[in-house]
């Protein structure tokens, strides 16, 4: 019997025999994912009908998976369902159409068009069988219909089933680094999808193919759930290769599931994703983080906050030549690749169990393709802003334990500068010198503020603020002014805050790369509270870029360096320098431990920075700080 459905019987024939046994209840319909298999049938191939509405969109897919043809209709969302109705019946219907040329050379094969059937009857058939009318809106009729039936051919019906779009391992998975896959999602998330990984069961290190997108594994399509090629070795969202898995490839297969649609339930037509990496390789022996993650243990009490600042090296730099020749030519290519260097960032990352973490220089794909989703499961939220004209930007992780998010906003500097009328003082500063003024402005830097809200204490309000400004080396004086612009942005918003409602006590921090040396105009702006107008950093773009007034910065808030004055926070060949603050108010906060910096023997052991021990140039700054008492405290 086998051997005929293999050989004689067309799938739309064991699919009605289903059908007839299901309505004489001989027969449950959730055995028919068993039966294909039984049957050597492939569910891609199977009748099913798959029905994608987008959010916020205008059309809605209908995809008609007919055996191994697929039809698609995009249909606007507002259509009545007679509308569609014909519309598809236009499509299906054969007449004045030649079959395909490659199906008519092969002798008894049936055209497309034929195997839809000409003249085709369609309606829609809810939970009870019962057709529905086609007086109704289009996409709730849809979301009622349980079959498709054209004549006497059932075609189950999927709404928004869920679908892997993208799945994807590393081609370099390295001994004692979690692998986490890149996964993209419609209707489903990772929690509520099936992982199993496989191992290989014999070593291969000669499986990895050059492609134009990265180092991938090939035969992507081959049978993980042979017994005799791969071995399962575990199901939940993440895997850490050991030292035993040296050598080993390692599989993956996700079933995206939902609400509706369960992944450990069978679905006809719910497609699971597939993917293999590259052979796993040995991790290097001690990286520049592993002494320090000794010095930290666990999470921090709940009147206290570990802060992090790490400008990570975008890959969008890492990968230019300029980076290969001139800024990094230490550096192996193998070790520059995002692939690899991410796994190194990630583990870092988790290491200091923090419970804010800015980050600078995050290229969009690398924040929402690996560090949103992976960090997630680690119980942290995240956002991004990109600076103007790139793709790379700022991002904060907090966790979800600690704090909520009570609002966001990415300022691009030069818009704020320009449009929000909080930037008086500095629009005086350079209305005088058109030259500054434009050199200003033509700068994309931005700030990522955002408010946070104790969770254990909610009438603690937290504004952070994360910037990467402008790099010249003589451009002192165009980071002054952008500092003087984030300065008034969380000014107000802290203003905002307390005059919203008086209880709340409102803190607040500014983090990130400055760019600007501890005895630079800047460092003395944010310690000081003041910078001259004769300053040495005014100076900086030479004369013609003087504001040429009397007039000085000032601010009200008070600051000191979290971290204090390290000797480097930056390190490549030919440079070295303290570039990265995390700058609090001493009256709201009380710093407990600052994490030592990394041994300097590690960070010139292969000449510089970054390496294959180190993900970055720059090293991570990470301080614990607890909050001091609200009674008494200035604002």
């Amino acid at each position: 019997m086998k051997r005929f459905f293999q050989t004689n019987v067309r799938f739309s024939q064991v699919f009605g025999l289903l059908r007839t046994f299901q309505r004489q209840k001989i027969f449950r319909f959730q055995y028919l994912g068993k039966l294909l298999k039984w049957c050597k049938i492939d569910p891609k191939m199977a009748r099913v009908v798959k029905v994608n509405v987008a959010p916020d969109d205008s059309i809605f897919t209908i995809a008609l998976h007919n055996n191994r043809n697929r039809r698609e209709f995009n249909r606007p969302i507002d259509e009545e369902l007679e509308r569609t109705v014909s519309r598809m019946i236009s499509t299906l219907n054969p007449k004045k159409k030649k079959p395909p040329k490659k199906l008519q050379k092969v002798e008894g094969a049936e055209s497309v068009h034929d195997e839809v059937m000409a003249n085709p009857k369609i309606s829609l058939l809810d939970a009870e069988e019962k057709e529905i009318s086609l007086n109704c809106l289009s996409i709730e009729a849809w979301k009622q219909t349980k079959f498709l039936l054209i004549n006497d051919d059932h075609y189950p019906v999927l709404y928004n089933p869920p679908i892997i779009s993208q799945i994807k391992l590393s081609s370099v998975p390295l001994a004692g680094m979690t692998m986490y896959p890149r996964l993209q999602f419609r209707h489903s998330t990772a929690n509520e999808s099936k992982f199993t990984w496989y191992r290989t069961v014999h070593k291969d290190f000669s499986n990895l193919v050059e492609t134009d997108n990265a180092t991938e594994c090939a035969h992507h399509d081959m049978n993980l759930e042979n017994s005799s090629e791969w071995n399962e070795v575990g199901q939940s969202q993440t895997y850490t290769p050991s030292v035993d898995d040296i050598g080993h490839r390692i599989g993956l297969s996700v079933t995206p599931g939902n609400e509706k649609y369960q992944a450990n339930k069978s679905h006809c037509g719910v497609q699971c994703g597939k993917t293999v990496s590259g052979s796993v390789k040995a991790g290097p022996n001690m990286c520049i983080f592993d002494e320090r993650h000794k010095l930290i243990n666990g999470r921090c009490p709940n009147d206290s906050v570990r802060v992090v600042c790490y400008n990570i090296l975008a890959d969008c730099y890492a990968e230019t030549d300029t980076a290969k020749t001139l800024l990094f030519p230490y550096c192996s290519n193998e070790f520059m690749k995002i692939d690899y260097r991410i796994q190194l960032l990630q583990k870092e990352l988790y290491g200091y169990h923090s419970d804010i973490i800015f980050l600078q220089e995050v290229d969009r794909f690398v924040f929402e393709d690996y560090l949103s989703p992976t960090m997630s499961l680690q119980n942290y939220a995240s956002i991004f802003g990109n600076k103007q004209q790139t793709n790379e930007g700022g991002s904060i992780f907090y966790s979800r334990d600690k704090f909520r998010l009570v609002s966001v906003e990415n300022k691009v500097l030069r818009e704020s500068l320009q449009q929000d009328d909080i930037h008086d003082l500095v629009g005086q500063l350079l209305k005088n010198n058109n030259t500054f003024y434009h050199r200003v402005i033509s700068r994309g830097s931005c700030v990522l503020v955002a408010v946070l809200q104790s969770v254990q204490f909610p009438e603690r309000y937290l504004v952070v603020a994360n910037t990467h400004l402008y790099f010249h080396p003589q451009a002192q004086h165009i980071r002054l002014i952008q500092m003087e612009v984030i300065l008034n942005i969380v000014n107000k918003k802290v203003n905002e805050l307390q005059s919203a409602d008086r209880s709340r006590n409102v803190s607040y921090m500014v983090c990130g790369d400055l760019n600007s040396k501890p005895r630079t105009g800047l460092v003395e702006y944010m310690l000081t509270g003041r910078i001259p107008a004769n300053h040495a950093d005014w100076y900086s773009g030479g004369i013609e870029t003087y504001h040429g007034t009397d007039i000085c910065l000032s601010h009200d808030m008070k600051f000191i360096s979290a971290c204090g004055i390290p000797r480097y926070t930056n390190y490549v060949a030919g440079f070295s320098g303290c570039l990265d603050y995390i700058f609090i108010n001493p009256e709201q906060f009380e710093v407990e431990k600052v994490l030592p910096q990394p041994d300097h023997k590690l960070v010139i052991s292969e000449t510089a920075l970054p390496s294959s021990i180190c993900s970055s140039d720059h090293i991570a700054q990470v301080v614990d700080l607890r909050w001091l008492p609200c009674e008494g405290r200035h604002s």
